[in-house]
């Protein structure tokens, strides 16, 4: 039986049991193996809380399948200064000591907690997920350094034990921002051997987190179309193999291709055929150095292109050199890092 990570409560006081179970890779779910795994069973829900815990941070990837409509209430009385981004799915959710609002997917905070008191509406038939990381003291003393103006705060909140955010509302997390997640997330389901690499993108998510300044974009854009851009986003990198179209996002949007092309450029400061490129390539980088029970003519094949030629003239004309080559040497990927897209 797994510790409680908190006590919780629901609208109709249901009995809850901790568990260690695994969470079972499912058509929503995600899998991380080798994660501890601390599990919260009931009748109208089941909640599995991945956790790594580092020397810089704890991170938790935070699954919910719901089986009927609940009002829940948790509280825990340790404090953190927390980073949290919704995953999947929008929730209501009023935390003790803030103002209550909707967290849309894809949106983001930095949080001071002295504790948590924490109301939250679940909905049946849906599944949640979440990634919290709470920062730990060496990290925090870092980020003093390259952001005294936004850490000091918190550092001061802690102090008088009060609520603190980085942002009033949950932002909209930049596209960077979103492949960093997706970076970390294909880290973590390949095992512990990468959590390394999984400390880098940590590291770079929260300083973007940090650096974010949501008044460039509220300055054109209001919330309900920051959350809509977000939506068109994750249609476009749901298959890497087939670019949607412009009349399917044009539909999703509702609006005509002109401001939708316009709206997607001025939020993420690329085309939204260059975001489905990139991500594609993205895509395609990983499974080449990483996935190499698969060959490359199988890569080319998984992501849509109709030959080998094809696959490798795009592979190269991005990252300067050929899928084999990457297979076969030894490369500075920080170099990748410099690749204009």
């Amino acid at each position: 039986m797994g510790r409680e990570f908190f006590h919780i409560k629901s609208s109709k006081n249901d009995a809850h049991e901790w568990g260690n179970i695994p969470y079972t890779k499912g058509e929503n779910g995600l899998y991380m193996p080798e994660s501890s795994v601390i599990s919260l069973h009931a009748g109208w829900a089941d909640m599995h809380f991945h956790n790594y815990n580092r020397e810089k941070y704890a991170m938790f990837l935070n699954c919910y399948d719901v089986y009927a409509d609940r009002d829940t209430h948790v509280q825990s009385g340790e404090q953190t200064i927390e980073f949290s981004m919704m995953l999947h799915n929008d929730v209501f959710n009023h935390l003790g000591g803030l103002d209550p609002g909707k967290i849309s997917k894809g949106s983001f905070n930095i949080t001071y907690l002295p504790f948590v008191d924490s109301l939250t509406k679940l909905e049946k038939g849906q599944f949640y997920c979440s990634l919290d990381i709470h920062l730990k003291e060496l990290f925090i003393n870092e980020l003093r350094i390259d952001f005294p103006e936004l850490i000091e705060p918190f550092l001061n909140a802690r102090a008088n034990k009060s609520h603190k955010r980085l942002f009033p509302y949950y932002a909209q997390a930049t596209i960077f921002m979103q492949d960093i997640i997706h970076s970390i997330l294909a880290s973590l389901s390949k095992g512990k051997q990468y959590l390394p690499l999984v400390d880098k993108d940590v590291e770079a998510l929260i300083a973007h987190g940090l650096a974010y300044n949501p008044e460039v974009n509220l300055a054109y854009l209001n919330m309900e179309r920051l959350q809509l851009m977000n939506e068109v986003y994750h249609k476009i990198i749901n298959n890497p193999s087939k670019f949607p179209g412009t009349e399917v996002l044009r539909e999703l949007a509702q609006t005509n291709s002109t401001t939708l092309n316009n709206l997607f450029k001025q939020t993420f400061n690329i085309t939204m055929k260059q975001c489905w490129i990139r991500f594609r390539m993205d895509r395609a980088l990983y499974m080449v150095v990483h996935e190499r029970e698969k060959l490359i003519t199988d890569i080319a094949d998984i992501l849509g292109y109709s030959c080998l030629e094809n696959f490798s003239k795009a592979f190269s004309g991005i990252f300067k050199h050929s899928p084999l080559y990457f297979r076969d040497n030894d490369i500075d990927f920080d170099a990748l890092f410099q690749v204009n897209f």
